[in-house]
């Protein structure tokens, strides 16, 4: 471990970003909260629900929020003493909640309220804004930040 690494802190907001409206961006995505969530030494099963929930959520803006037109998705975080906290937005416009989209899809936000403690959807005509949440924090057990 060089240096650098041992001087690796947590900061406990992730600053926002933002990424292209395209699905070959949400893995950038992904690299990015996971690397804050490891600096934080969040817990892996914790990390992977995050993970998941942002993917998601991340995924319902490119392909509902931006579905006939370019545009970007903003990301922030924040770290509490009680909770992760993680914001994703789009200025896009969502389809209709009951447009036709068969019934193998349209689980994504079912799947994001299963993994996290508390979901916020507000949309309004600047766009769509997933507030999520997950509490209490579990620390890897190596973790200096404890």
């Amino acid at each position: 471990m060089n240096s650098t690494e041992r001087n690796i802190i947590c900061h406990p907001d992730l600053r926002e970003f933002r990424v292209p409206a395209r699905a070959d961006r949400i893995a950038e995505v992904r690299e990015v909260v996971r690397d804050w969530l490891y600096r934080c030494g969040i817990d892996s099963a914790q990390t992977y629900d995050v993970l998941l929930a942002v993917s998601e959520a991340v995924t319902n803006a490119v392909e509902h929020g931006h579905r006939h037109a370019p545009g970007s998705v903003r990301i922030e975080g924040a770290l509490t003493d009680s909770d992760i906290r993680v914001t994703v937005a789009d200025h896009g416009h969502w389809k209709p909640k009951d447009s036709p989209g068969g019934q193998i899809r349209g689980r994504g936000l079912d799947l994001i309220r299963a993994l996290m403690t508390s979901v916020t959807v507000h949309t309004d005509a600047t766009g769509t804004r997933i507030e999520m949440r997950l509490n209490p924090i579990l620390r890897q057990q190596s973790s200096p930040h404890r």
